[in-house]
């Protein structure tokens, strides 16, 4: 499953102290944002530049080039301080941080129905021959480890949803 990252970068992008910058400058913030283990550095500078293309199609950035610099430098245009006023900008983050959530969330238990069934498979051949189970033991153990690991991450993605709402809803009563 390939999860939508443009509101991490959109996050960096967006800060104040960010103007005149590189794609791998937006990759390298974005791995200091997350402090992400599971994307390869190329990986994340391929889908910086798919949104960094957005935002230049929409007219948000400007692309320019210093002559002795071979990386092109990118500056945030008026359409992009005008579209994304904070209201709007705060409202989109917490709809993408969900939704990523989410999608990591159904990932984890896809996986996980995949190793219970893997482990069902497994009880149904001891069941068959008491021969296998020495040899099948090390295996089966791996699936319960994994399968187990796999329930604790989706509680903790659960329980972080279920934080993430509430301070959504505080924040948004103290809008008001």
């Amino acid at each position: 499953m390939d999860l939508n990252l443009d509101s991490f970068f959109h996050t960096v992008i967006s800060m104040s102290n960010v103007d005149h910058f590189t794609m791998k400058e937006v990759s390298v913030g974005f791995c200091c944002l997350t402090k992400t283990e599971h994307f390869e550095l190329s990986e994340i500078e391929r889908k910086v530049s798919g949104y960094v293309k957005k935002l230049l199609k929409k007219g948000q950035l400007e692309e320019s080039s210093i002559a002795n610099n071979k990386f092109k430098t990118y500056k945030k245009t008026r359409l992009f301080y005008d579209s994304n006023d904070i209201t709007k900008t705060r409202a989109w983050l917490l709809t993408e941080f969900i939704k990523d959530c989410r999608a990591q969330r159904a990932r984890f238990i896809f996986e996980m129905f995949e190793y219970d069934k893997a482990l069902e498979v497994y009880s149904k051949s001891y069941a068959n021959s008491h021969d296998l189970e020495e040899i099948m033991k090390p295996a089966h153990e791996l699936l319960k480890n994994k399968s187990s690991l796999l329930k604790n991450k989706i509680g903790i993605i659960e329980q972080l949803i279920e934080l993430y709402n509430r301070e959504v809803l505080l924040v948004l009563k103290s809008d008001y």
